[in-house]
């Protein structure tokens, strides 16, 4: 799998086994399931994590490097913080870049931890870097929603309509 660190070499079967062996931290997994589609491509690292604390997922792992060095800083001083961050980033360095996309992923792996309330500042973040785009005013409204803000979901599934009209999320949503 390319990526900066920890580096692994997968074959997978079928969906149902795989070898992982990550050559640089001297560790081998064999994944054996009799579950069709059980995709052990998905949960591997996770298992790795066990081994090598450095991969797990609420720790950053699988961030680009920009975005996990923020994630760890942030885990110290609190989300509330990432608008400060971001800004002492970018005067350190102008080039300072985080992509749309990225952020946007590092937000929905925030929700599956459960860290809703994280997730909500770094979509807000996004939506404050890449306002033209009807994605990160999806997201952000997805997750009012779900936190049961509705005023601010309908407010924000009614500004992705008027960037993409053909967004079904939010189209349902308003509808209700």
């Amino acid at each position: 799998m390319d990526r900066p660190e920890h580096r692994a070499v997968a074959p997978v079967s079928g969906g149902r086994s795989a070898v992982f062996l990550y050559p640089d931290d001297d560790l081998a997994l064999v994944v054996l399931t009799n579950l069709q589609g059980a995709n052990p491509e998905r949960f591997a690292d996770a298992l790795a994590a066990y081994y090598l604390p450095d991969m797990r997922v609420a720790d950053g792992f699988g961030l680009p490097p920009t975005l996990r060095a923020l994630h760890r800083t942030l885990r110290q001083r609190g989300f509330s913080h990432l608008t400060e961050e971001v800004k002492q980033a970018r005067r350190r360095d102008p080039a300072y870049a985080l992509p749309e996309a990225a952020v946007n992923a590092w937000g929905y792996s925030l929700v599956e931890q459960g860290q809703l309330l994280n997730a909500l500042e770094i979509f807000k973040l996004n939506v404050r870097l890449y306002p033209a785009s009807a994605n990160t005013y999806d997201s952000l409204a997805e997750t009012y929603a779900a936190l049961g803000n509705k005023k601010l979901a309908t407010q924000y599934y009614a500004r992705t309509l008027q960037l993409n009209p053909q967004n079904r999320t939010a189209a349902e949503y308003l509808k209700q």
